[in-house]
């Protein structure tokens, strides 16, 4: 291929990602599952999706994510990353408040005072308040509103318990909900205070009126079950939700108009032969995409480039971890 010609192309490879999380934007198939796991979340429900690697649930976590931070209706979205996250409780505490405070909790929390809100509080929020006071051991409504800020605030915080109570108090206080994303949640067995996270997950999770929902995703069998089957510290807490089969349509609706953005022809047929090899694995999809555009010599995705593109993602390792 003429230099000139492999420069064109290959700044065209973010059309096919192949990074740990896509971008909703750039994810294909996977729109209506995204909407109902958002639905499901914002009503309470959580949700599990325990699928095998590589599958997309890291990025249909986070797109649950975005769209809830995006949203009008003022809920949280909370994103925790286990694979990548330091290997303890505490850490993870500190990581949920400094997320939940970029998204202004605090500063909710803090209006309450400033504006001497409490003073015209009607009698749903006085009831609220005097649930949250009964978690911190306070009466008194203002201090009730202190103490609630001073746990959101705590930048030393080393309880993951404390910390979830915290983020649960002002979803209470707010009448807001929050969705915390655990993804790759088998991670946390491999802690040493392991049971100490579960625990506190388990303990938002059935505690009434909580207003905390979590999206989980895994992928190792054995810790899986260690952690949601019977006698295991997340026993049946959420809902599990199948991640089905992207469909041919589906792929030739869309990986059609990205080869075009990338100024390249390629004919349904050719996209067949590219799903015939990946049975619709969304990174092994991505990955032969990627790689025909690498390789294409013109403007065409022809059969025998395709052939060359399937070969060529073969041999990445990815193939045999996805």
């Amino acid at each position: 291929m003429h230099p000139l010609m492999a420069a064109r192309h290959t700044k065209h490879i973010a059309l096919f990602p192949t990074a740990r999380a896509i971008p909703e934007a750039l994810q294909i198939g996977r729109a209506d599952l995204i909407s109902e796991i958002e639905a499901m979340v914002l009503n309470g429900t959580s949700v599990l999706l325990l699928e095998e690697r590589r599958i997309g649930k890291s990025s249909v976590g986070t797109a649950v994510i975005e769209r809830i931070r995006a949203g009008s209706e003022g809920a949280l979205g909370i994103n925790l990353d286990l694979r990548y996250a330091s290997r303890n409780s505490a850490a993870l505490a500190r990581e949920m408040l400094v997320q939940a405070r970029s998204q202004g909790a605090d500063r909710q929390v803090e209006l309450l005072l400033n504006r001497n809100r409490l003073s015209r509080a009607g009698r749903e929020l006085r009831g609220i308040l005097g649930e949250v006071g009964k978690v911190f051991g306070e009466e008194d409504e203002a201090k009730i509103v202190g103490v609630l800020l001073n746990e959101l605030t705590n930048t030393t915080q080393d309880s993951i318990g404390a910390a979830l109570t915290a983020i649960d108090g002002y979803a209470r206080v707010r009448q807001r909900r929050v969705v915390v994303f655990f993804d790759e949640i088998q991670e946390v067995v491999k802690w040493p205070d392991s049971s100490e996270v579960q625990r506190a997950i388990a303990g938002t999770e059935t505690r009434p009126g909580s207003r905390i929902t979590y999206i989980f995703a895994g992928s190792e069998k054995t810790a899986i079950r260690e952690l949601f089957l019977p006698e295991g510290e997340l026993e049946f807490v959420g809902q599990r939700v199948e991640m089905p089969v992207i469909p041919i349509e589906e792929w030739q609706r869309g990986l059609d108009p990205r080869f075009r953005e990338a100024g390249l022809v390629i004919d349904p047929a050719e996209i067949a032969q590219i799903y015939i090899a990946t049975n619709g694995h969304p990174l092994r999809t991505m990955s032969v995409c990627a790689q025909a555009l690498r390789i294409v010599p013109g403007d065409e995705v022809t059969e025998a480039v395709v052939r060359q593109a399937i070969q060529a993602a073969k041999d990445h390792p990815s193939w045999r971890e996805s």
